[in-house]
């Protein structure tokens, strides 16, 4: 009796500590389209970790190429953002990854390749939906009073 009372320790120690799941939503800044020269962000929210340590990988991709890596420390669950940012250098769709490293009792999380983590940079401003029916009815103002003036 006395053998196997001396195994419930050695077990207890071995014990493995749970990992919980933990969940990394990102989202982009600016979200969607932005102009050449502007700053790009992106933001992660890690959530459902048990006071999660550790960090977040930000990752900017342009063409296949990373142009930009930007990592954060990680204390408890929250926002997080990416610390400087990265001034655009080149059009394109820019992708935006994000990973959360884990630690102990949490299991680590990703955002790869997330269409919604795209910003398409170009060289121009593109106009706001319904601001081309405003230039389009200035074009047809200036038609018309050119024609009335060659009269």
């Amino acid at each position: 009796m006395r053998k196997s009372l001396w195994l419930i320790p050695l077990l207890m120690a071995m014990a493995v500590p749970s990992v919980r799941a933990d969940t990394l939503t990102t989202t982009p800044s600016p979200g969607g389209l932005a102009i050449l020269g502007g700053l790009l962000g992106d933001t992660a929210n890690l959530s459902g970790g048990l006071n999660p340590t550790g960090t977040i990988t930000f990752t900017l991709i342009l063409g296949g190429t990373t142009v930009d890596t930007e990592t954060v420390a990680v204390n408890g669950n929250g926002t997080y953002s990416t610390p400087t940012g990265f001034i655009s250098t080149g059009t394109g769709t820019y992708q935006w990854d994000a990973s959360y490293s884990g630690d102990l009792h949490n299991s680590p999380a990703r955002d790869i390749n997330d269409p919604n983590e795209q910003v398409i940079v170009s060289s121009s401003a593109v106009p706001e939906p319904g601001s081309i029916n405003l230039m389009l009815a200035g074009l047809v103002w200036v038609m018309i009073v050119s024609l009335i003036s060659q009269k």
